[in-house]
């Protein structure tokens, strides 16, 4: 992007003038975006995350069937469960 001060103007209007070019390219929008890009997850974390899921989400459904189901009996379940698997 090429910004050519006109004669008589100011800085002001100036740097104005370039900031609205600017936004209205999004180049700054596109800059941020790649900057702040999360990268794609492996394929072993996507397993691992997968695995981890289904095994809390039985462990969620049997708490519930026996009537157990609390937060801080799921947390500590939760735990041993994570050692149990050992991912």
């Amino acid at each position: 992007m090429y910004v050519k001060r006109k004669q008589n103007e100011s800085i002001g209007g100036f740097l104005g003038r370039f900031r609205r070019l600017a936004q209205q390219s999004r180049v700054v929008q596109n800059v941020k975006e790649r900057r702040y890009r999360a990268k794609p997850l492996t394929e072993r974390k996507q397993r691992h995350r997968a695995i981890m899921g289904t095994a809390l989400h039985g462990l969620r459904t049997n708490l519930q069937r026996m009537g157990k189901y609390t937060d801080e009996v799921f947390s500590t379940e939760k735990k041993k469960l994570k050692r149990t698997i050992k991912l």
